[in-house]
């Protein structure tokens, strides 16, 4: 994407500040980051950006179609660059790692939402949690199950929110 064309062609102003916000985001492409994440990678090319402006920038690029919010489950907001690329997320609970994946169910359960419901879908993202491969192989988390409540380290550490505590299924 042409960032400068793209905003001209809806009114807006190009600026440096914005042009690294958008380096910084396709730089990272599919990769969610927080604002916060963002203007330490900005820093680097641009050390007077402040974050009152990556955020601004950011809202503006969501409103535009330029960038997108990413739903983590997590207090902090992310954001990644708005392409024609269907994605969702699976997030490791252990190290963090997000990694980005095409495949997608969703289209198949908008006609039982709707007629069940009576709910029609007009968008939606989803995002994951488990174990990386690394983090599954350094212990037996390959048995790892999902089940209703708030997740729970194995070592009493805290993990990104998801929608259930893990059970362990023994062997």
């Amino acid at each position: 994407m042409d960032l400068q064309k793209h905003m001209k062609k809806q009114g807006l102003k190009f600026t440096p500040q914005r042009a690294s916000v958008f380096d910084v985001l396709c730089d990272n492409q599919g990769k969610p980051m927080t604002a916060d994440m963002i203007h330490a990678a900005c820093l680097e090319k641009n050390p007077h950006l402040g974050l009152t402006t990556v955020y601004r920038t950011l809202e503006l690029f969501c409103k535009s179609g330029i960038a997108m919010h990413v739903h983590m489950h997590e207090p902090a907001e992310f954001y990644e660059l708005a392409t024609d690329r269907h994605h969702h997320h699976m997030v490791c609970v252990e190290c963090g790692q997000v990694e980005s994946f095409d495949e997608c169910m969703v289209d198949e359960m908008k006609e039982i939402i709707l007629d069940r419901h009576d709910f029609v879908i007009t968008s939606h993202c989803l995002s994951v949690f488990g174990y990386c491969p690394t983090c599954s192989a350094q212990s037996d988390r390959s048995r790892v199950k999902d089940v209703v409540g708030r997740p729970e380290h194995p070592e009493g550490k805290p993990v990104f929110s998801t929608t259930g505590p893990r059970e362990v299924i023994s062997s």
